[in-house]
C-alpha cells in the first residue's frame, strides 16, 4: 500500500472531544457535497459553451445578413462614419460600399452629380464613390 504520512489536526481548545470531531466531520461533508456541486456547475457550463458555439455557428451561416441589419438602424451620419472611406489630399475621397445597404447609401445619399462611382473588377457588388470635392476631372490614375 502508499505511504501514508502523519497529518496534525489543530484542536479548538474551547470544544471538546466531541465538538471537535463534529467540527471536522461537517467541514469533511461541506467539502464533498462542494465538490459534487462543483461537478455539476462544470457539467451546465459545459453545456452551455456547445450550445453558444452552435449559435455562433448559426450566426456565421448568415454572414453577411447581421452586418447589413445592423447597418439599417444607424442614422445617416452614422452611416456615413461607419463606412471604409480613404482621403487623397484635399480634393479625392474614396468611399467603399460592402454590402447592399452600405452600396444604397453611398448611392442614393452620399453622391453628388460630380462625383464618380465605379463597381470593382476584384470584389463582386463593392460600389467604389470617387468624392470630387473641386468639381474636376481626376487624373487617370484615380480612375484605374
Amino acid at each position: 500500500k502508499e505511504d501514508l504520512s502523519t497529518i496534525e489536526i489543530p484542536l479548538n481548545p474551547e470544544f471538546n472531544a466531541r465538538q471537535n470531531i463534529e467540527f471536522y466531520a461537517k467541514k469533511y461533508k461541506k467539502s464533498i457535497s462542494g465538490q459534487n456541486i462543483v461537478k455539476i456547475q462544470i457539467e451546465k457550463t459545459l453545456d452551455e459553451i456547445d450550445e453558444l458555439k452552435k449559435r455562433i455557428e448559426e450566426i456565421e451561416k448568415l454572414d453577411g445578413f447581421i452586418e447589413e441589419d445592423s447597418q439599417k438602424r444607424l442614422k445617416p451620419k452614422e452611416k456615413e462614419k461607419s463606412l471604409k472611406t480613404i482621403k487623397i489630399g484635399n480634393n479625392w475621397e474614396i468611399i467603399i460600399g460592402r454590402t447592399k445597404t452600405e452600396n444604397d447609401f453611398i448611392t442614393t445619399k452620399v453622391a453628388k452629380p460630380a462625383d464618380w462611382w465605379f463597381h470593382t473588377r476584384v470584389f463582386r457588388g463593392t460600389h467604389v464613390l470617387l468624392r470630387n470635392f473641386l468639381k474636376k476631372q481626376p487624373d487617370i490614375k484615380l480612375i484605374y
